[in-house]
């Protein structure tokens, strides 16, 4: 959905821009019977990683994201 908005390289994509990606991926799915992406098992992966830096921080160490 990138291209549609900038079909240069190098310009950065705007909040909006992805809502408005994201909200045409939700309703293209719907639409086709199909899964969408992103869906909750990769917003979870995510604020794994999110807490993973987190601990990091906290700890100051390494963490794998097994531990969070």
């Amino acid at each position: 959905g990138y291209a549609a908005f900038h079909p240069i390289p190098g310009n950065a994509l705007g909040y909006n821009d992805q809502k408005i990606i994201e909200a045409r991926e939700l309703i293209s799915a719907l639409g086709e019977g199909r899964p969408a992406e992103p869906d909750f098992a990769f917003g979870h992966k995510i604020t794994q990683a999110v807490d993973g830096v987190q601990k990091s921080i906290e700890e100051r160490r390494w963490v794998r994201l097994d531990e969070v």
